[in-house]
């Protein structure tokens, strides 16, 4: 099932992106003084998203995809997969007219295309590090199967 890897990388890349939009939208865009503080329920709603936009990371540098040039760089896989889907979440979210903004101009659009960009960003690092952090002796059992 689950390997212990890939939920604490699961867990903190979550937790961190969440941080990061929690200080976006309440310290930067000052969101919630223009439209309050977040409510309960919109809290429980970024926290799931944060948990699926983390889970679809994590588990997308867990493929094999990228094994040929980046086994041993796991750091720069994840940000790899971060910024793949950093654009894919925000086209998502633009294209849906899931925002805080009523008026979407082309700065506001700008603006946030590259926060995305850095957050999911910064949510791959999150588990390249616990990647190369957390020992799975999973991994060692393939790579010792892999070589006989």
């Amino acid at each position: 099932m689950f390997k212990r890897q890939f939920l604490l990388s699961w867990l903190f890349s979550s937790i961190g992106m969440f941080v990061l939009s929690y200080l976006w939208h309440g310290y930067v865009l000052l969101d919630f003084v223009n439209y309050g503080e977040p409510s309960g329920l919109i809290l429980f709603y970024k926290i799931v998203i944060y948990l699926v936009i983390g889970f679809v990371i994590a588990s997308v540098v867990r493929l094999k995809t990228f094994d040929k040039r980046l086994k041993y760089l796991p750091v720069v896989k994840g940000l790899i997969v971060g910024c793949v889907c950093g654009i894919l979440f925000f086209a998502l979210s633009t294209f849906k007219g899931i925002s805080f903004n009523v008026t979407l101009n082309h700065k506001y659009l700008l603006l946030n295309f590259f926060w995305q960009l850095f957050e999911q960003m910064m949510g791959g690092i999150i588990v390249g590090v616990v990647h190369n952090l957390v020992f799975d002796p999973s991994m060692i059992a393939k790579e010792e199967e892999n070589l006989n």
